[in-house]
């Protein structure tokens, strides 16, 4: 159930809007045995994840480092 991650999750609060960040961190790890295991879910938690970061308001350059850290895993 992270579909939340969709959506920003306060969007008046910046240090809210950065939170769903922190999933694709916490989360990141997942991905591998997603890969190996259940590619289907693989993608699905990818596809959260990666929302969760585009719906932050830190820069282009910041989101990308997150989203490197996705791809490294």
């Amino acid at each position: 159930m992270l579909e939340y991650l969709l959506v920003s999750l306060h969007p008046d609060w910046t240090t809210g809007q950065r939170l769903s960040a922190n999933y694709a961190v916490l989360l990141a790890n997942l991905l591998p045995y997603y890969t190996k295991h259940n590619p289907k879910r693989y993608d699905w938690l990818m596809r959260m994840l990666v929302s969760g970061i585009d719906n932050t308001s830190m820069s282009e350059e910041r989101k990308l480092e997150f989203k490197n850290l996705l791809i490294e895993k």
